[in-house]
């Protein structure tokens, strides 16, 4: 299959399927005349288009509807067709010789008769393949689990020295994971079956073996290093293992829709929000020099640089799954509103309850003077900086391909404590280094 490129190094591809009637009803515009041969003049008079069957539809998931111009001189011939790229993310294709308006389109991909079937209409629904994406640009490698393994034996609590502020907004992630990813892979092995498209269903699978050996490492924090400081982590956890089970598991609310398409479309859009902040969290973590500086703990940031690095390479996955699951930009927005909310209340409530368990933290500050405090030793990602972060999330011609290196994140993972001990079997563990 072509691709095609815009002012981007972001490739697209396009995969043909069905659009269902009730939400996008469009029919071809039959031809009044015989068609003549491919190439001909009788055979451009009779060029059909595409138009939609509703109005009020157009208007709503076309803002400006795409629709075919009788009189344009870009013709296609008979034997093949062509699909019209504009920044929505769901594009028409006529059965044989459309006529694309000048304003919407920027490329055409021809595409050979084999690919439609004559007399019926096809829609195409564009989706950002990641796997065709990254090829383009030659930086596309198999999605893997590392099965690493650490040693948190002797980790302080207090894990940035003098810094207690930053510590515990942090840990409240080793909180978060253990139950968010768990509840992450029981979503995605439900997904699975349904993928068609073989390099993403690989790439999906590889997304949920990584998320599995991420909750196994931050719960080994909880075990290790918090049950060593007296630390019980029950009361919080309790609530997050409430929120992903009776909240978003599969009877959200007593409601019974936990085994329905739609309800399986809206958890992929939350784990894609949830998935664009932690990938936006590991580049910060890659590149924060800082932490080294503060003499933090080596294993538990080796810990969170590996995780950060593995979350940047799997980084389109989600994003891709969701749209290919029949997600849309709507939807997009409000499921990044909801975990802007969730986020916000349960990293708020994380932090207090370890600052108040640290018998040497003092005072808890509030969670905003707090991050404050932290981003201005440079321990936390800047509060500025990731409204900006989430923000770009709600542009409608956002795409993930750009919120990281992957290079930088191989390039970590090639000489990780961990990753190199897994990669080369026998006793696991980020061993501390003096």
């Amino acid at each position: 299959m072509e691709m095609i490129r815009k002012n981007s190094a972001v490739a697209v591809s396009a995969t043909i399927c069905r659009i269902r009637p009730n939400r996008f009803d469009i029919e071809p515009h039959r031809p009044t005349r015989t068609p003549g041969p491919p190439g001909s003049a009788a055979d451009a008079q009779t060029a059909s288009h595409v138009r939609p069957a509703s109005p009020f539809r157009a208007r709503r998931y076309f803002p400006r509807r795409i629709r075919g111009n009788p009189h344009s001189n870009r013709l296609v011939p008979a034997n093949q067709a062509i699909i019209i790229v504009t920044s929505i993310n769901v594009m028409v294709c006529c059965e044989c010789r459309p006529a694309a308006s000048r304003r919407r389109a920027a490329h055409a991909i021809p595409l050979s008769a084999a690919t439609c079937d004559t007399g019926r209409l096809r829609a195409v629904r564009l989706t950002q393949n990641h796997r065709e994406a990254h090829m383009a640009v030659g930086n596309h490698h198999p999605i893997k689990a590392r099965h690493v393994k650490f040693d948190f034996g002797e980790t302080p609590l207090q894990w940035i020295p003098g810094d207690p502020e930053s510590t515990h907004i942090i840990d409240t992630l080793n909180l978060l994971f253990p139950e968010g990813e768990l509840w992450f892979c029981r979503v995605y092995n439900k997904a699975l079956p349904l993928i068609d498209d073989p390099a993403l269903h690989a790439d999906a699978d590889g997304f949920l073996r990584q998320e599995a050996v991420h909750s196994r490492s931050h719960h080994a924090v909880a075990k290790q290093c918090y049950a060593r400081h007296g630390v019980d982590t029950q009361p919080y956890t309790r609530r997050l293992t409430w929120l992903f089970s009776k909240v978003l598991g599969e009877a959200p609310l007593g409601l019974k829709i936990g085994h329905t398409r739609f309800w399986l479309r809206q958890q992929l859009g939350i784990i894609a929000a949830l998935e664009h902040f932690f990938a936006y969290l590991g580049r910060w973590v890659l590149n924060a020099r800082e932490l080294d500086e503060a003499r933090a703990d080596p294993a538990m940031l080796d810990l969170l640089r590996w995780h950060g690095a593995e979350e940047v390479e799997h980084g389109t996955v989600a994003f891709d799954l969701h749209r290919y699951m029949g997600g849309g930009y709507f939807g997009r927005a409000f499921h990044m509103l909801l975990a802007i909310a969730l986020l916000v209340l349960f990293v708020s409530m994380g932090s207090k309850f370890m600052h108040t368990r640290d018998p040497g933290a003092g005072r808890y500050p509030g969670f905003v003077r707090a991050w404050t405090r932290g981003s201005r030793r440079r321990h936390l990602p800047s509060f500025w900086k990731t409204i900006g972060a989430a923000l770009r999330y709600f542009n409608p011609a956002y795409t993930p391909h750009g919120e990281g290196s992957t290079e930088l994140a191989l390039d970590y993972l090639a000489r990780s404590p961990a990753a190199q001990a897994a990669a080369h079997g026998g006793n696991w563990g980020a061993k501390k280094t003096t």
